[in-house]
């Protein structure tokens, strides 16, 4: 069962028992972050009851934003949308076994709001963020000490090929 109300908020499974519920509305935009653990059968066919577990808040209050989780490295990355309305260009990240602060990336070159999609590649080394609303793609390679974002589609860029 949920704390409280939250609307426009962004989830990710982090496996078949948890999932992790961040920002969102509850009246203005949040920095709310969340594990709920889904209920579950025990040995005795007995339910069992589920439990939160607080993360520490984002840095940035937001709704609509894109979330993805990359198993291999226990990180959650979550990146662009709203604040009053604006598109935000402010990526984060936690990693799950830490857990103790969210720590933002160098912002991007583009707003994205309405729920981006982010991924990353096949080796865990390039992080992406793409918005239809926003109409782009931009890759950062999370590898780097220097980080940058590098649009690969949009702002009038045709599309280019990125080398692995």
């Amino acid at each position: 069962q949920l704390t409280h109300a939250i609307y426009q908020c962004s989830a990710v499974l982090l496996d078949q028992d948890n999932v992790c519920v961040v920002a969102g509305r509850h009246g203005t935009a949040t920095k709310y972050a969340q594990i709920y653990a889904l209920q579950q059968d025990d040995d005795d066919g007995v339910e069992e009851k589920s439990h939160v577990t607080h993360l520490p808040a984002i840095n940035g209050a937001r709704y609509g934003a894109g979330i993805y989780y990359d198993e291999i490295s226990s990180h959650i990355y979550i990146g662009g949308g709203c604040q009053f309305g604006v598109a935000l260009n402010e990526i984060e990240c936690l990693d799950v076994n830490k857990a103790q602060r969210w720590k933002r990336l160098p912002p991007t070159k583009m707003g994205y709001d309405y729920y981006p999609t982010i991924w990353s590649d096949f080796n865990h080394s390039l992080l992406y963020i793409a918005s239809v609303h926003s109409n782009s793609i931009e890759y950062i390679d999370v590898r780097q000490n220097n980080k940058t974002w590098n649009v690969l589609y949009g702002a009038d860029q045709a599309v280019v090929k990125i080398k692995a």
